[in-house]
């Protein structure tokens, strides 16, 4: 066995040579390929991350009944006890002592869990209508944040309890990525993220109010005095609504690109006041309406996070600082792409005479030539020194 497969498997014989032996006993092992992201590689790659684990108690790990095959279920349920071993580990050796969890295939092992730290949270799920498909049907990433909230996090478990932020029991998206950012964040400080969640903005998730929180998180984690910062201001202090949770994302900024940040706030379409328009699904991203002003802000600051010079570069265009018609809006969506496929190029595009002053017409040359960075970059190469030299038409 090469790669992915027995690195995984060396790393657990590095710690637990006895339980080794009984791990590679399971057939799903010696059928498993070596791809990385098969169910059975990430199983293997949550057992690696158990912590807090001493011979005998990783014998009873691996010979738990849920690893006697593995799906889905089975890798949601070996990421929970990984995660668990580290939040309590003492939990954790007690629930592999216990009988039921070698008796009951039929109770997750999440749920059984939380019956030994809190039977009457258990039942309090167990009540709600949606509780069969979290526990019984979906077994997923839902229940294991659902499980960890009630444990450790008592207020925003009763915040679920009492009917808010239903998207933290959905499986859709953007509410299951933004649930994910919410756990983690209350790991490292519960009361800014119950503060967060329990904003006007976050009863439902969108796509502006998934990517500020990311970057509210992204901004928590190392810099957790920058948080505060962002909390004390009004907006924060009173409970942003949707209109007003990208002014969340452009504090952010200024704790990490103030230049970046000073660029939008001078745009006086930004200081004249933000229009907000609800986007009508997660996929209406690239292509906003001409006065979807949020959206644009929104785009902005991803630029910036990317590259706060070109963003600053892209703010001095006439077509930017007097308002975003559609195709310009357009525009500046289809820069960002144009970072991300090929971020080398970028200010020379920009800088494209037909770029000066935004024409009808010119959003199509702009589509074309970002349209050929992902799919044929020479290509794009020849073009654009082509629509150098003649002058950018």
């Amino acid at each position: 066995m090469e790669g992915h497969k027995r690195n995984y498997l060396n790393r657990f014989w590095d710690r637990h040579p006895w339980a080794y032996c009984e791990l590679i006993m399971r057939p799903w092992i010696e059928a498993m390929d070596d791809d990385p992201h098969n169910i059975e590689g990430l199983v293997l790659f949550h057992l690696n991350r158990v912590s807090v684990l001493d011979e005998a108690t990783a014998i009873k790990l691996v010979n738990l009944p849920i690893l006697d095959t593995v799906d889905r279920y089975e890798a949601s349920a070996m990421s929970f006890l990984a995660d668990m071993s580290k939040y309590d580990p003492d939990g954790f050796v007690q629930l592999l002592s216990s009988e039921s969890v070698f008796a009951d295939k039929d109770t997750p092992i999440q749920v059984q869990y939380l019956e030994m730290k809190d039977a009457s949270a258990v039942a309090e799920i167990l009540a709600r209508e949606w509780s069969e498909y979290v526990v019984y049907v979906q077994r997923s990433q839902i229940l294991n944040n659902l499980v960890e909230v009630a444990v450790l996090y008592k207020d925003l478990f009763r915040h679920l309890m009492e009917g808010n932020s239903s998207w933290f029991l959905s499986p859709a998206e953007p509410g299951q990525s933004a649930a994910y950012i919410m756990v983690n964040w209350s790991r490292i400080d519960e009361d800014s993220a119950f503060r967060l969640i329990s904003m006007p903005f976050m009863e439902t998730i969108e796509v502006t109010d998934y990517y500020v929180i990311k970057w509210l998180f992204d901004l928590a984690v190392p810099n957790p005095g920058a948080i505060q910062r962002i909390m004390a201001r009004p907006i924060a202090e009173k409970g942003a609504t949707d209109a007003e949770a990208i002014y969340l994302g452009l504090f952010a900024l200024e704790e990490t690109e103030p230049q970046a940040a000073l660029a939008i706030n001078g745009l006086f379409w930004v200081q004249d006041g933000l229009k907000y328009i609800p986007p009508r699904n997660w996929t209406n991203v690239r292509a906003p309406p001409a006065d979807f002003e949020t959206q644009n802000v929104l785009t902005m600051i991803s630029i910036a996070l990317m590259d706060p010079e070109f963003l600053v570069e892209l703010t001095q265009k006439t077509w930017v600082r007097d308002g975003l018609n559609h195709d310009e809006s357009i525009s500046v969506n289809e820069f960002e792409i144009l970072l991300q496929n090929t971020p080398e190029f970028a200010l020379r595009v920009l800088n494209l005479p037909f770029l000066a002053n935004f024409d009808r017409g010119d959003l199509w040359t702009l589509l074309q030539l970002v349209k050929l960075t992902e799919t044929d970059k020479e290509a794009f190469e020849r073009e654009l020194e082509r629509l150098e030299a003649a002058g950018g038409s």
